[in-house]
């Protein structure tokens, strides 16, 4: 028999249920859908760029539209392996859109600042609970 093997009577030390991730999971789901309804909300803005008219900068404009949308779709998908790192990334990311728009139209600062909150606060309020999750990921890994 080997050392590490439990016999019958005894009971291992740790269990599937001590990594269990009830009560953790539901914030960190919560902000993976708000990383799901940003994208939406991106491309929502593909309206004001279509039809393309064989303009250039439409195209490159719907581009970016894509590309960004793109990028948050990705860090939700992410939020399954690393959660506290794509919530943290995809705050950073959000916050510094926001600032962008703020620094080229600084009046974009008040537009949908209610949306603006709700997002930063979804976000914020998943980011204790994922980093708890993580740490429990990576310590199930290692066992």
């Amino acid at each position: 028999m080997e050392p590490n093997t439990p016999t019958p009577n005894e009971e291992p030390i740790l269990q599937a249920s001590d990594f269990s991730m009830e009560g953790y999971d539901k914030p960190v789901r919560r902000a993976r859908i708000t990383l799901f309804i940003i994208a939406g909300l991106i491309l929502i803005t593909l309206y004001q760029v279509l039809p393309f008219n064989d303009d250039p900068v439409r195209m490159i404009t719907a581009g970016i539209i894509v590309f960004e949308a793109g990028i948050y779709v990705a860090l939700a998908l992410w939020t399954r392996k690393k959660p506290y790192t794509a919530l943290i990334v995809s705050l950073c990311l959000f916050g510094g859109t926001i600032l962008l728009n703020a620094v080229i139209q600084p009046a974009s600062l008040f537009y949908g600042i209610l949306i603006k909150i709700a997002i930063i606060v979804a976000l914020i309020a998943g980011l204790s609970n994922a980093r708890d999750c993580q740490r429990m990921m990576a310590a199930a890994k290692q066992l």
